[in-house]
């Protein structure tokens, strides 16, 4: 038997459970809260409750519409007799927004995740796998063992595979374990990949170009050597992800973008390969300096792509700049390349 299936079996079932997602939970977040309420109901539990900060996100709410799944969650909890609480897709407590305090209070609090985690509690059960692509996956390979798939109604089966194609961006980032478990249940309800392509509506959106050229524009490229690895560091107030993701399909091997306006965020991003080691070093180089100014951020992600991030103050964008530039060069040097600037 797995760790975490053990875990979830030594729950006691009159004690009940709450299961938490992350702020404007997106089809990961609740197709994981789905399957671990079914579960919980197979085996005979009778208080299941759900908590989405803020609700759940426009695209997710559609996407439930169009297959006909009528999801039902909690705004809050009476807190008399406390359940242990499962905290799901949510890469740091920050996350869970005005909910965090639920979980300080409880006395049993298990946290499931694909997220890289950099600040752990003591009091807080972990079973994170960062290789995983998804939640979902995660929660299958721990309960499927025991749990049948005859628990799930089709529109539910639907959503479930199709929060693992979007959660792995059309399955092009998708582990082996999700494309085995995004196929194990379109085989066991006789759905073809292209039914669920067509549920999926991508909306048009080219309002991000401009910001992507500005990125562009305002760039300074790096290049390491002996080993050639192409790093580019830039600023944008918006479409940070989006930005990111398209100078990766340029050939850039790091990314970081961050903004100043409304706050402080630096977003990373990396291909796979030498360079993700540049870029976990990177990010703890970042965390310390800013620590060491008395800087102390909210930050989170994935082993790829990572956010840090600090509200209610004001920075300057040299301050900002020349943190990350001299993190990158000290973070480079220290694994033995060397660095310099590109100029145009």
């Amino acid at each position: 038997m797995n760790r975490l299936l053990k875990r979830l079996l030594s729950i006691p079932r009159d004690k009940g459970v709450c299961i938490l997602t992350h702020r404007r939970a997106d089809p990961d977040a609740v197709a994981s809260a789905l399957l671990l309420k079914k579960f919980f109901t197979y085996i005979g539990f009778k208080r299941i409750f759900i908590l989405h900060p803020e609700g759940i996100s426009r695209r997710t709410l559609d996407l439930l519409y169009r297959l006909g799944v009528n999801w039902r969650y909690q705004e809050d909890i009476d807190g008399s007799d406390e359940p242990t609480y499962i905290v799901v897709d949510t890469g740091s407590p920050e996350l869970l927004g005005d909910y965090l305090r639920y979980v300080e209070r409880g006395r049993e609090v298990i946290w499931i995740d694909h997220h890289l985690l950099k600040e752990e509690k003591r009091s807080f059960e972990y079973y994170v796998d960062e290789k995983a692509s998804s939640t979902i996956e995660i929660i299958m390979d721990a309960i499927m063992p025991i749990y049948s798939l005859n628990n799930l109604k089709e529109g539910e089966a639907r959503f479930l595979a199709s929060a693992i194609y979007i959660e792995t961006k059309g399955l092009s980032i998708a582990s082996h374990r999700a494309m085995y478990w995004i196929f194990y249940i379109l085989r066991r309800f006789g759905i073809s990949i292209r039914d669920i392509q067509r549920n999926i509506v991508f909306e048009t959106d080219t309002s991000y170009y401009p910001a992507v050229i500005k990125a562009l524009a305002r760039a300074k490229w790096f290049v390491t050597g002996p080993t050639k690895y192409y790093i580019i560091v830039t600023h944008s107030s918006g479409y940070q992800n989006i930005i990111s993701a398209t100078f990766q399909r340029l050939g850039v091997d790091l990314s970081i973008i961050y903004s100043y306006k409304k706050g402080m965020k630096i977003h990373l991003r990396c291909r796979e390969g030498g360079i993700e080691r540049i870029h976990d070093k990177l990010i703890h180089e970042i965390l310390e300096r800013l620590e060491r100014k008395g800087v102390k951020p909210s930050h989170g992600g994935h082993r790829k792509l990572y956010n840090i991030e600090v509200t209610g103050r004001r920075f300057r964008r040299d301050y900002i700049e020349r943190i990350i530039i001299n993190a990158l060069k000290n973070t480079v040097r220290g694994f033995g390349y060397s660095i310099g600037e590109i100029k145009s």
